[in-house]
């Protein structure tokens, strides 16, 4: 089992990783989330973008 602390510090440097490369998100309203996750170039996250803010899935490198 992972410890709270070791869950924490992977969060943190998510977190960091993310701010370093620049991420940012504006939420879209649930009809448009549907809508663009719906088309087909869609259906796997490419990036950090479509994993994180189109919660789409993706394949490990």
């Amino acid at each position: 089992m992972i410890s709270e602390k070791t869950q924490d510090q992977a969060l943190l440097h998510l977190a960091q990783a993310l701010r370093e490369r620049g991420y940012h998100f504006v939420t879209p309203t649930p009809l448009t989330h549907e809508r663009v996750n719906q088309r087909p170039e869609n259906a796997l996250a490419e990036d950090m973008h479509g994993i994180f803010g189109w919660s789409r899935p993706f394949q490990r490198e």
